[in-house]
């Protein structure tokens, strides 16, 4: 089960930082000031930029998808940015930024000086974001959307995150979380049940950087960054919210912020060494998407290498286990089917069948205790005993 704290550990507070995004922006105003030529606009098109700008991540950046949404709001000649930056209690909204062409006070209408004065806006957007530091010390995903759904009316909301959530209970090495679970609908019914998720009706969602990291963060594969994606695609839709992902990856720019982050460990395959002869654990995280047999591109790939390089007279048993997680039987028949799916890439690499033995264990010999006293699953060591092991014995040893 996913933890029960309410996601409200971190209350958002109205910063005072000034974004000189463009030249008319200089003087910090509190977002509602009455007086302000932005909040007229208010009721009008809303455009909102919602960011960690951790150390573990690239530097926002202005994608061509956001690019053309800031362009769309120029052109409605009604329209505001406003930009909110994550703090240590919370994302920070910074001073608004009028979107509307002007000449004087007047709207801009030729069409020469409009384009000039477009190009320059988005320029200044561009150099803000990249420019732009965090200063939370985490990765809080779940934050950034809480403070779209605190934002009034109808909103486009732009919410630059890696994703790799790592504080609160919906952190990726949570319980009911980790990455054998990330991207599943068990996840998204739990937060549901459980009132994790903040309201996100009326607001429109485009995620952007998901599964993009920096700094110390290992980079994510493929298959974890789509999982990712629709992990977070999947939680924001739940909230109700209309929610897509940025198929854009953020440019490699080195963030601003020195805040160190938690780093979130990534699933790898360990190196295969067959010269060792040790039991080698394959975590199911690396091997397979979430509640499937079928081995991941990535998976076969090393598997493929390991199969052309193991000698003629070894032998290979592969013990599939779960968590313990009943009915036993079915734990026992999923476990079979990913020992066999690996034994079954061993083979198309050229590894002789009748050399290899495969076992579906389920949990009925784990390789720690999953359970504590009450009976929950330890998540961690769940984690551990979702797995395949390989066992090579040389010298024509039986495994």
């Amino acid at each position: 089960m996913l933890g029960r704290l309410s996601h409200g550990e971190r209350p958002a507070v109205l910063g005072a930082a000034c974004i000189a995004v463009v030249a008319a922006a200089t003087a910090c105003t509190a977002p509602a000031a009455a007086t302000s030529p932005v909040a007229a606009t208010r009721a009008a098109t809303r455009v909102l930029m919602v960011m960690g700008a951790s150390a573990n991540e690239p530097a926002p950046a202005s994608t061509r998808t956001i690019a053309g949404m800031v362009r769309d709001a120029i052109a409605s000649d009604d329209a505001v940015l406003d930009i909110a930056v994550d703090g240590p209690a919370g994302p920070v909204a910074h001073t608004p930024v009028d979107l509307v062409l002007r000449r004087g006070t007047q709207v801009e209408h030729d069409a020469d000086r409009r384009a000039r004065l477009t190009a320059d806006l988005l320029a200044s957007v561009g150099h803000t974001l990249a420019t732009t530091a965090g200063s939370s010390g985490q990765v809080d995903t779940l934050g950034l959307l809480a403070h779209v759904a605190r934002s009034p009316g109808s909103v486009t909301a732009v919410v630059f995150s890696s994703g790799l959530q790592s504080v609160g209970p919906l952190a990726i090495e949570a319980p009911g979380v980790g990455w054998d679970q990330v991207g599943t609908q068990k996840v998204v019914d739990a937060v549901v049940a459980q009132h994790l998720l903040p309201d996100l009706r009326g607001k429109t969602v485009v995620f952007s950087g998901i599964g993009d990291v920096a700094g110390l963060q290992p980079p994510l594969p493929d298959s974890v960054r789509v999982r990712l994606v629709n992990h977070w695609l999947g939680l924001c839709r739940a909230a109700g919210g209309d929610c897509r992902a940025d198929q854009e990856p953020l440019p490699p720019t080195a963030p601003a912020s020195t805040v160190p982050a938690p780093v979130v460990d990534v699933p790898a395959l360990p190196p295969l060494d067959v010269a060792r002869g040790d039991p080698i654990e394959l975590p199911s995280a690396a091997l397979f998407g979430p509640d499937s047999a079928a081995l991941l591109p990535s998976a076969s790939a090393v598997l493929a290498t390991f199969a052309r390089v193991l000698p003629a007279d070894v032998r290979v048993r592969l013990d599939g286990r779960t968590a313990t997680v009943p009915p036993a039987d079915s734990a026992r028949r999923f476990s079979l089917a990913r020992a066999q799916a690996c034994a079954d890439a061993l083979v198309a690499a050229g590894f002789p069948g009748d050399r290899i033995t495969v076992r579906g264990l389920g949990y009925d010999a784990p390789l720690v205790a999953d359970l504590d006293a009450g009976g929950r699953l330890v998540p961690d060591a769940a984690a551990r005993n979702r797995s395949v092991t390989l066992t090579v014995t040389t010298n024509g040893g039986q495994p």
